[in-house]
């Protein structure tokens, strides 16, 4: 049979061809250029091709079998010698199984293969390249063929065999020695893998970690709404000098994007996924992955459709999976469709799947520590507890958020016209100094702040939902009572005020026993393990709560507005910290709208904080450095 019949015939040798002129730093020039070339890394990165990919391929290289001199196809020779040797064999036939066996039992066991399919040519079964085919094969006493062994070896590697550290040259900070271990277990998956690190852990410096250890652009970062701009900051930090894209609205207005970092949230994904699909795109990070947890949503499709065609894929969700596995399928199967390929068996199996009055329901777990050893494969998690003594006691978060700029920009040509009139120069034309009428000042500043916190609340709204999402409790701290009461109304579910007498205890008590957190391990009544009461998962404060309170069932703080004085955040912060405890430490997130006063405010208020940070004493003269800073920079 001439070499380009076999190439269009026979998978190996498709295989074999595609990687011939397209497999490692090898590019030859062809007017199908992109999409092999991208089928090759896929093939080198996963062991797998789709069988449209497959076909794909088989139909353009025949025409370039001249270019093919000293063609190796290694898969197939070895067959016919293997089968001679070895009673049951089993080895990699493009992206299934092969297998052969003298035993006639094992013709009864291949019916549990996952899509197995007997063929009468040879007298041999296929069956789909899937986690739980290997280890039934492993199981019935099969021997693995050299190619099946190595891809076995791959995509079978678990994060707890990793040892040692990877070296990322140039990276523009440092990472902690457990954030070193989640690059390292990418960089070992090729690329593709599920980051499940807790709340605050960094999943984000990891994610662009490995993209700069890799240097392959451009990138694509799907996240949401509420996080597109701390994304951008990050990636600043992280990948300096790359330039940046973030998709707005949902007319894109262009046909290709140029830049080297695309930021996209899932909300515009659809509308945006002709542009996104004619970039090509090398590294694919899907932030809160489990938003495309309903397969039938626009969004999910959309990132499906960007999933298959990009290499390298991470995945990222602090959210735990325990109580709705569901929830990450979607996610699972297209990162390693090898782990889960059949959406049903995993419903049943993981789910508790049962048909209710109408239609089947999903929402349930069960078989959960087989779930989660499975996810080994694929999965890097690290609990705070788990890495605590490489944490401080006291993470904080600068979060930028989108607020309405037209609104903004109006406040503050109003603000430097008072500047202009009524403070800025004296009866003599003369500049005066902040000390002239300081009350003015602060006026003026006072009503631009909240301004500025009105119209930013939408942005707030979304974070703290995002946030609620991992079923951990949060602490907002706000300086006035409209945000207060705002931020009750959207949440008065599940919110509690420190005004009310009963919030705290509310806030504080086991779900099953009624004893306050703080007292749990005391008294003789609490239960053996504290649950949390997630009827109340929002506590909201002002001033009023920043002393003389324990809210430690929390494990994080969100202040939404900025007092003038470093320490009344401090204070803040130590509402949820636990004093003297070693198995924790505290988030505080500060949520600024990008690009306005709030920038100033929290960049002055950190100069305090460097200053201060520890000291009781004194702290009364900040308000007045802070005020007078911010002046010299607003006008």
């Amino acid at each position: 049979m001439q070499l380009r019949q076999l190439i269009k015939a026979d998978p190996d040798y498709t295989i074999a061809a595609l990687l011939h002129l397209f497999g490692g730093d090898k590019d030859f020039k062809c007017t199908e250029q992109k999409i092999l070339k991208t089928l090759a890394r896929q093939y080198e990165s996963t062991g797998l091709l789709s069988d449209p990919q497959l076909q794909a391929a088989a139909r353009i290289l025949p025409k370039y079998h001249d270019k093919l001199t000293g063609l190796e196809v290694i898969v197939s020779p070895e067959k016919k010698e293997t089968h001679s040797q070895y009673d049951k064999i089993a080895w990699l036939d493009g992206i299934s199984i092969r297998l052969k066996t003298n035993d006639r039992a094992d013709a009864i066991r291949t019916k549990q293969l996952f899509n197995r399919r007997y063929r009468a040519s040879d007298d041999s079964y296929s069956c789909q390249f899937t986690l739980d085919n290997l280890l039934h094969l492993k199981e019935w006493g099969f021997s693995f063929h050299r190619d099946l062994r190595r891809k076995q070896r791959k995509v079978c590697r678990k994060a707890s065999t990793l040892t040692g550290k990877i070296e990322i040259p140039g990276l523009p900070g440092t990472l902690r020695e457990y954030q070193n271990e989640g690059v390292n277990f990418i960089h070992a998956k090729g690329g593709r893998a599920l980051l499940g690190d807790d709340m605050g852990l960094g999943k984000t410096v990891q994610a662009l970690a490995y993209c700069h250890l890799i240097e392959e652009i451009p990138i694509l970062i799907v996240t949401t709404g509420g996080s597109k701009l701390n994304w951008r900051n990050e990636v600043n930090i992280w990948l300096p000098g790359r330039s940046i894209f973030i998709c707005k609205g949902r007319k894109p207005g262009i046909k290709k994007i140029k830049e080297q970092v695309t930021i996209i949230n899932y909300d515009i994904l659809k509308a945006w996924e002709p542009v996104l699909l004619a970039t090509d795109f090398k590294v694919l990070i899907g932030d809160e992955i489990h938003y495309i947890k309903n397969p039938k949503a626009n969004r999910s499709k959309a990132f499906k459709s960007l999933g298959t065609s990009i290499e390298k894929f991470i995945a990222m969700s602090g959210t735990p999976f325990d109580n709705r596995p569901i929830e990450l399928f979607a996610a699972v199967n297209l990162l390693s469709p090898w782990l889960f390929p059949s959406y049903w068996d995993y419903a049943k199996r993981y789910c508790g799947a049962y048909e209710g009055d109408w239609g089947w329901v999903v929402t349930g777990a069960s078989h959960i520590p087989e779930l989660y050893e499975k996810l080994q494969y694929i999965m890097i998690r690290r609990n705070k507890v788990d890495v605590l003594k490489e944490l401080p006691d006291k993470i904080r978060s600068i979060i930028p958020i989108e607020y309405d700029e037209k609104i903004y920009a109006a406040g503050m040509k109003e603000f430097k016209a008072w500047a202009d009139r009524d403070w800025k120069r004296d009866d003599e034309g003369r500049m005066q100094t902040f000390e002239y009428n300081p009350a003015a000042a602060m006026v003026q500043i006072e009503k631009l702040k909240f301004a500025q916190s009105i119209h930013k609340m939408p942005a707030v709204y979304e974070w703290i939902e995002e946030f609620l999402e991992t079923d951990d409790k949060l602490v907002v701290f706000c300086e006035h009572q409209e945000i207060q009461q705002m931020l009750l109304e959207r949440f008065k579910k599940i919110a509690v005020h420190s005004k009310d007498k009963t919030s705290v205890y509310e806030f504080q008590k086991c779900d099953t026993c009624g004893v306050v957190q703080d007292k749990h391990k005391s008294d003789p009544a609490a239960c053996e393990q504290y649950i949390p009461n997630l009827k109340a998962k929002l506590f909201i404060g002002g001033k009023d709560a920043i002393e003389a309170i324990t809210l430690t069932a929390a494990r994080a703080t969100c202040t939404v507005e900025f007092w003038w004085t470093w320490t009344k955040h401090a204070q803040a912060e130590d509402r949820v910290y636990r004093i003297g405890q070693e198995h924790d430490s505290v988030n505080a997130f500060y949520l600024i709208a990008d690009g306005t006063i709030e920038n100033d405010i929290i960049k002055l208020l950190d100069k305090k904080r460097k200053v201060f940070d520890g000291a009781l004493d004194g702290i009364e003269t900040e308000k007045d450095d802070l005020l007078a800073g911010l002046l010299k920079k607003l006008v």
